[in-house]
């Protein structure tokens, strides 16, 4: 059973999406089961490190925080947006050294900056863990330095530990 369904979650989430967008009769329901089935069986091929997370607890703050900070961030750049503050608010990219080393965490954080509004993940160089970002409202470099490090890494680090 293992090797036709090794990510059953996975295969039970396509399914369900599947069937969400396209209705539930009996065809969409066997050609849904067949492309969970495959896309559960390709993942095989992509020899995924098993993820670890070793503080539950710290996720819920981390969600608290990215809820936040995205609320935060819309009425600012709508702010900025509405008032024609582009003059004083002036844009910029920042290159940011990273301690963050696990591949989810890294893909979690990108995830997280791409759906701040007016924060953008330009690169990453992974040699050298550097991380490009565009940010709207650069007034002063060493604050985002600051936020994305005290505020979103140091977190997931230790999530992710």
């Amino acid at each position: 059973m293992r090797k036709l369904l090794p990510y059953p979650l996975l295969s039970l989430a396509i399914l369900a999406m599947w069937l969400l967008l396209s209705g539930a009769g009996l065809g969409q329901v066997l050609l849904g089961s067949f492309v969970a089935l495959f896309c559960g069986l390709a993942m095989t091929k992509l020899k995924q490190k098993k993820i670890y997370i070793h503080h539950w607890r710290l996720l819920p703050i981390l969600l608290w925080r990215v809820l936040h900070d995205i609320i935060l961030s819309n009425f600012t750049v709508a702010k900025i947006i509405l008032t024609g503050g582009r003059a004083k608010h002036p844009s910029g990219f920042i290159i940011l050294q990273l301690s963050l080393k696990n591949r989810m965490a890294i893909a979690l954080l990108a995830c997280i900056i791409t759906a701040t509004p007016g924060t953008a993940w330009i690169a990453y160089d992974h040699r050298n863990s550097r991380l490009i970002l565009h940010i709207l409202d650069l007034a002063e470099e060493t604050y985002w330095h600051k936020l994305i490090k005290t505020r979103y890494e140091s977190l997931l680090l230790e999530i992710f530990a």
